[in-house]
């Protein structure tokens, strides 16, 4: 995954330009990189390719083809993504049920001291 920007200069086109075409051909390429939008470097392929009037029905085929693996691998990545979170979710969970043990403990102290 590269950054807006990174993708810009690799494509050798304006960050204004892949900003237009997020919503369009470069849906699928899209995602997140620390929390900000960025485009997988597989998409780099559209932009290497000399416009042609009409394209073969095979070439049309191989290129969703190439979008749909692109996608599978975003899909992938987020995937892994999420499965971090659900660590950290579940250590804080744990650390959080540690620490109501504690206070609990605490305020029965207190109330024994009394």
């Amino acid at each position: 995954m590269l950054s807006i920007a990174d993708f810009a200069k690799a494509a050798g086109v304006s960050k204004v330009t892949i900003y237009k075409r997020l919503e369009a051909d470069l849906a699928p390429y899209a995602g997140e990189l620390n929390g900000k939008k960025a485009i997988s470097k597989s998409a780099l392929s559209l932009f290497n390719q000399q416009p042609q009037e009409e394209k073969p029905q095979e070439d049309y085929t191989t290129s969703l083809l190439e979008r749909l693996a692109a996608a599978e691998n975003l899909i992938e990545e987020q995937k892994a993504t999420i499965q971090k979170q659900e660590s950290l979710i579940t250590a804080q969970a744990a650390l959080i049920a540690d620490l109501n043990q504690r206070l609990k403990y605490i305020c029965f102290l207190v109330r024994k001291i009394k």
